[in-house]
């Protein structure tokens, strides 16, 4: 690991950019569990499988195990205010310490392609010494990283407009359930089945979400971001520092009125079910 560190403040998206080197075996130890995760986020793509990635990917691993460097990977970190507030006045090693926080949420923006490579190369090469660069982007709110992927990836390869909040959606989903402990969230691998009141799938969240930042009653979520009028209108609704706040307030409405609904019960049943 170097002991270089660049850090730059967005001031309009209020997070830090911070750019690093680490080992490759650091690296892969840092996102071990996020990637197997399929990078720590809700409904992320996993390691692409057409014939085209493959070779691409193929590719890859035979430059890696001739010492190339790869283009930095870039990795989400949702910290506390009060650690955010110090990120600017730390060395590499603090810096490091609150990202491994386990209280912290990170995820992998850019990069899932890469590491796996790397991790594929490293079963059988020994490039843990080889050098990657790791770009962090640092806030404490969501917000700030749906706006900084939504406004500055606008040169990228575009991404289908569900994939860039599933993204960072984990830790919207984290703050959801701190603000309401008795909302259950059914993960998309978990097996868990609605049986009562304020009770979700965390797919329905996020398309809830998508539906509330483009203010529009239905959004076709496999569209790609050439629909520049709906990026357009979620990217005005998150750029209000209150959006996700806002948002969770009207689940937590939209959650009462579902127990209150669930509550009811038919005295007027007819027919077989009438007693």
């Amino acid at each position: 690991m170097t002991t270089n560190i660049d850090i730059i403040k967005d001031t309009r998206a209020n997070c830090y950019s911070a750019m690093i080197q680490l080992n490759v075996a650091e690296y892969l130890e840092m996102v071990e569990k996020v990637f197997k995760e399929k990078g720590g986020l809700e409904g992320q793509r996993d390691t692409l499988k057409t014939t085209t990635a493959i070779r691409i990917r193929k590719r890859m691993i035979e430059d890696l195990e001739k010492g190339a460097i790869l283009p930095p990977i870039v990795l989400g970190v949702i910290i506390s205010e009060k650690e955010l507030s110090t990120i600017d006045k730390l060395d590499i090693n603090e810096l490091l310490n609150i990202i491994r926080n386990p209280e912290n949420s990170i995820s992998i923006i850019d990069g899932m392609q890469r590491t796996t490579a790397l991790s594929e190369v490293e079963k059988e090469t020994d490039i843990s010494a080889n050098k990657v660069r790791v770009e962090f982007w640092i806030a404490s709110k969501v917000n700030s990283l749906i706006y900084r992927m939504l406004v500055l990836n606008t040169g990228q390869i575009p991404w289908n407009l569900r994939r860039q909040i599933e993204t960072v959606f984990q830790a919207n989903l984290k703050e959801l359930k701190n603000k309401f402990p008795d909302i259950e969230i059914f993960k998309v691998d978990d097996q868990g089945k609605r049986i009562n009141a304020r009770q979700y799938h965390a797919d329905k969240v996020i398309e809830l979400f998508l539906v509330f930042g483009a203010r529009k009653e239905k959004v076709d979520l496999k569209e790609r971001l050439a629909d520049e009028f709906t990026r357009q209108d979620f990217i005005e609704s998150v750029a209000n520092p209150n959006f996700t706040n806002i948002f969770y307030e009207v689940i937590g409405y939209l959650a009462d009125f579902d127990k209150v609904i669930s509550a009811y019960k038919n005295t007027e049943e007819e027919g077989y079910f009438k007693e």
